[in-house]
């Protein structure tokens, strides 16, 4: 019997008992990481909605970045240089200068060139070297394209029909108007008369200076050209084989 009990002791010396803990009446607590946990407060959520709500400040910066988008599309938008290969009767050879800026005027639209673009690349449009130097010369120093087309057409003016035309016959088409006797009407008619010979000067169709006289005074009223040669102290005859530049001057006043 005694033996039993000291196997018994020997046995239950290797168990260690703990006294029970201590009850607080507080909740144990369980430790945390930033991983597994995350403590979201009121001004957080009011943060967030106040970045995310659409405020007209925003709105208006959202239309700016679509509009800047949508002007750089445009910037970037792909374009190809006509090939001039496959244009031979538009090359220019100094002939018809109206009608070749016209032709291609259209198809630089066509390839959507813009006005550097358009002036880089006309002067390739022409029928030799000679051509394409002096069509360089006229537009080099130009950046906008109706400039330079209007430089080209007034360079080449001589060998241009409807230019030819044009000018000669706005200058007769003016000389044949009605007569005129007012004083203020005489004076502006005298302006635009001068405009148009200028026009002329240009083509290959010039008015000489007498008959430039001659048009001036064709359409004023005889007691208004009575006045004038009265002021001039000058004969009929000798009006009418005056300069036209004195002419001018001598009607003006």
């Amino acid at each position: 019997m005694p033996k039993r009990l000291r196997q018994d002791k020997q046995e239950g010396s290797d168990e260690k008992l703990l006294p029970p803990a201590p009850t607080t009446g507080k909740q144990a607590i369980t430790p945390t990481t930033s991983d597994s946990a995350t403590t979201t407060t009121s001004d957080d959520v009011l943060d967030y909605e106040t970045r995310h709500s659409p405020s007209s400040d925003q709105t208006i910066l959202v239309r700016i970045n679509e509009k800047l988008n949508q002007m750089a599309q445009a910037f970037i938008t792909p374009y190809a240089i006509p090939d001039v290969a496959q244009y031979p009767h538009l090359r220019f050879d100094g002939d018809s200068v109206s009608g070749w800026i016209e032709q291609v005027t259209r198809i630089f639209k066509r390839a959507r060139l813009n006005n550097i673009q358009k002036i880089t690349e006309v002067p390739y449009w022409t029928r030799n070297e000679t051509y394409q130097k002096r069509v360089k010369a006229v537009v080099n120093h130009l950046d906008d394209w109706n400039a330079a087309t209007k430089a080209l057409k007034s360079t080449f003016a001589i060998r241009d029909p409807s230019q030819l035309r044009g000018a000669y016959d706005r200058l007769k088409d003016l000389e044949k108007q009605p007569l005129l006797s007012n004083p203020l009407k005489i004076y502006t008619y005298c302006l635009n008369h001068e405009i148009q010979v200028e026009e002329t000067k240009d083509t290959a169709r010039v008015p000489s200076d007498l008959d430039c006289t001659r048009g001036l005074f064709q359409r004023i009223h005889g007691h208004s050209l009575e006045d004038i040669i009265s002021k001039g102290k000058i004969t009929y005859e000798e009006l009418f084989k005056m300069e036209y530049p004195q002419a001018q001057k001598l009607v003006r006043g």
